[in-house]
């Protein structure tokens, strides 16, 4: 039997235990908060950038000449595509059916869908998709490991930049996406999107809505492939 010293140090033992418990979860319930609203702040941004792009991909009026507009490429059919499947998970577990619902997500697509592509090969953001991936059939791609920690602008961009050089290369002829779409706390969906080529959307505008000065002492392979209206710092202070 023990005695009333070693009792009364268990109790405080288990006190320390639940202090340093309550804390940890003040600090994780504080961290959520944060990324919550991060994700809910940024998400009507998000979207109207994504409809506009499709909405200037379908403009009648205006010549778009963008090598990353949706066309189908001469002499290539549906079955002699090569495509690649960006899967987004997080670096660590312990955080639910967040990565396994991507996994699962890109197992069935590529399986539903390899008949109907020449190759499908699949590239990671995020190491718990990389590492259930790289030892079964599949075609492994590229695995970007630079997401770790905080997701910058300047991040993304650089990964999207490499996308879209390989698809100006023809390295590539279509890019996809998949990632888990924020409902809320407990429940994220998960999600397969278009990447590249841009698809157009049938809604139409005329040209001066969308009219953005160019010099005509530019040529065209001179020209940005998109612009940042007043600056990239100014829209996302």
């Amino acid at each position: 039997m023990p005695g009333a010293r070693d009792l009364k140090r268990r109790i405080l033992s288990v006190k320390n235990t639940q202090q340093t418990t309550r804390a940890m979860k003040m600090v994780s319930a504080a961290k959520l908060r944060r990324a919550q609203d991060a994700i809910l702040n940024q998400r009507p941004y998000a979207k109207r950038i994504g409809t506009l792009v499709h909405l200037l991909s379908s403009l009648p009026e205006v010549t778009l000449e963008s090598p990353l507009l949706k066309k189908e490429r001469i002499g290539l059919s549906e079955f002699k595509k090569t495509m690649l499947l960006v899967v987004i998970t997080s670096d660590r577990g312990l955080c639910g059916g967040f990565n396994s619902s991507a996994i699962k997500m890109a197992m069935r697509w590529v399986h539903a869908h390899s008949e109907y592509y020449k190759s499908i090969e699949l590239a990671f953001v995020g190491k718990k998709g990389y590492e259930y991936f790289k030892n079964k059939k599949f075609k492994i791609g590229p695995f970007y490991s630079e997401f770790s920690g905080k997701v910058t602008f300047a991040k993304a961009k650089g990964l999207a930049d490499r996308l879209i050089e390989k698809y100006l290369n023809e390295d590539l002829d279509e890019v996809k996406v998949i990632y888990n779409e924020f409902k809320n706390a407990i429940l994220q969906k998960p999600i397969v999107e278009d990447f590249l080529p841009v698809h157009s959307i049938s809604q139409t505008f005329s040209a001066g809505e969308f009219a953005v000065p160019v010099s005509p002492e530019k040529k065209p392979e001179e020209l940005p492939l998109y612009l940042v209206k007043p600056n990239i710092e100014t829209i996302l202070q």
